[in-house]
């Protein structure tokens, strides 16, 4: 949760020996937020097991991290 005056962000992945793997990156000015997240848990729909996290922090300037793997 946050605010924030302006903020970009980009995102991609690969499949590595079976293994799903994405990312992003970002930032953001005159913010302020937040926040930490992320879990590991099987995705019967997908019949996957998938591991995440996700973070960010902004004072002033802000930054963004996130991954995720699915197999």
């Amino acid at each position: 949760m946050g605010a924030y005056e302006a903020k970009g962000e980009v995102s991609g992945g690969m499949t590595i020996l079976g293994f799903k793997v994405s990312g992003t990156a970002g930032g953001s000015v005159l913010s302020a937020h937040a926040g930490i997240g992320g879990g590991a848990y099987y995705d019967p729909q997908k019949a996957h097991f998938v591991i995440e996290f996700h973070e960010n922090l902004g004072l002033g300037i802000g930054e963004k991290i996130g991954f995720k793997m699915e197999w």
